[in-house]
Formats: structure tokens, sequence, C-alpha cells
């Protein structure tokens, strides 16, 4: 699960920043403050420095607040969100991966569903913007950086046009997204947190788990997607010598 929040460079995110800290200062002890940031698999089940398991100061309920806080602000801010999604499961049937290793697989699964989130990042800007460009900002993972880079480069390039059929030519190549990927680690003040929680709890959600949805709903009233044929085409046998 990849997501990804829209942030106008100019109107929003001094604001989503600032409210970040407000948000850490109202919750999180001031000797944490200065390398916190917010990661939903330890607000919801407790983990890092502060949010220690059975810590009798984080009850589920008190963490929960939290998250309701961190939910608000997608309608507070006007925020889109959208993403993309892999199931691990399935994602080898998809190519042919007799000759790669469980943790090239799992890189493939990552890269592709960063690539559909960029897609839709992509045609929301053609939709909703006359000119407007785009950077896209990534949370900092070593294994995938590599990969994810050359991947997003290729899919910038307008050459690809000649591999592409007419339904893939409604995405590809991306227009408005420029340069190569930002790669960032999260901290405080990132809006790369607001990411995190939203891959979380879509994922939570895709899973079934009910117990999400109190997070789910402002999120999906600010949420925006269309199918793509990245998530289910197989790749061509030039891209696959490529990739050997």
């Amino acid at each position: 699960m990849v997501a990804g929040v829209i942030v106008h460079g100019d109107k929003q995110l001094r604001g989503v920043m600032r409210r970040l800290d407000i948000l850490m200062e109202r919750h999180i002890p001031s000797e944490h403050w200065a390398d916190f940031s917010f990661h939903a698999t330890h607000l919801f089940n407790w983990g890092g420095p502060v949010f220690t398991k059975n810590h009798p100061d984080w009850p589920l309920e008190r963490r929960l607040e939290v998250a309701d806080d961190i939910a608000a602000m997608f309608k507070k801010f006007d925020l889109w969100v959208t993403y993309g999604s892999v199931e691990r499961t399935n994602f080898p049937r998809r190519l042919d991966a007799s000759n790669m290793s469980e943790r090239e697989i799992t890189i493939g699964a990552h890269v592709t569903a960063y690539m559909v989130c960029a897609l839709n990042v992509d045609h929301w800007f053609r939709q909703k913007t006359n000119d407007e460009i785009c950077l896209m900002v990534v949370e900092d993972n070593q294994q995938v950086r590599r990969f994810l880079k050359e991947t997003h480069k290729y899919n910038q390039r307008r050459d690809i046009i000649e591999e592409l059929n007419e339904n893939e030519k409604t995405f590809l190549p991306l227009k408005r997204i420029v340069e190569d990927p930002f790669f960032q680690p999260k901290h405080k003040s990132s809006a790369l947190q607001l990411a995190d929680f939203c891959a979380y709890v879509i994922k939570r959600k895709l899973m079934g788990d009910s117990r999400y949805d109190r997070f789910y709903g402002p999120i999906s009233e600010r949420m925006t997607r269309i199918d793509h044929p990245a998530e289910k085409r197989k790749p061509s046998r030039k891209r696959r010598k490529r990739r050997k």
C-alpha cells in the first residue's frame, strides 16, 4: 500500500506543518519533541519511544483521540488523498517471477503500488488544474529507492508512448509530475506523516477491518482514484528483459 496526499506548496503546506506541530505539542510529552513524528503503526498498535506497549498513559482510547485529530486534518485543509495497492499473494501471478527472490517480488510490489499512486496524482492534476505541476516527496526506503526512481523516470519518458495501448495512453507518460522523486525521512513537521496515516488506515479498510471506519470516513471524503491498467497489466517482454 502506498498512499499520497496532495498538498499545495504555497497555500496548504505551511498550515499542515504547523498543525502537525500543534498536535505534537498537544499530545506528546515535551521531552520527545526534538525527533518525534507520528507513525500510524505505533499509534494504533503501540510502539516507538512514546507509545510503548502497555504504557498506562496511552490506553487505546487516548491513542484513538490522537488519530481523530490527524484524520480531521484532511477536511480542515481541503487535502486530497489517493493510493495504489497490490495484493502480495497475487502479485507474482501477474508477471514471470520464476527467477525472482522474495525480496525482489516485495520490491516489485512496492514500486507497482507507488506507480499506481503516482498515476492517480498525475491524473488529478490534469483534471483539476490548468497548468500546475507536482513534485513527489517520498518516504526514504533504501531497499526500493533505486528501483522506484528508475521506474518513475521511465514512466516520464515521452517515447514510451510507442509501447502503450490506447487505454494506457490515457495515463502515461506522466505529464504533471516533474523531476525525480524527492526521498525524505518522516520528521515532526513532514506531511509524509499524513500519507503514512492514510496508507495504514486504507490498508486496514481494504482488509475488511471495520474498527478503522472511524478514520477511513474522513479520508474517503477527500479521496480521488481511478482504475488503472498498471495494477493488472503484465510487463511486456521488452520490459522484462530490461529488468534483468
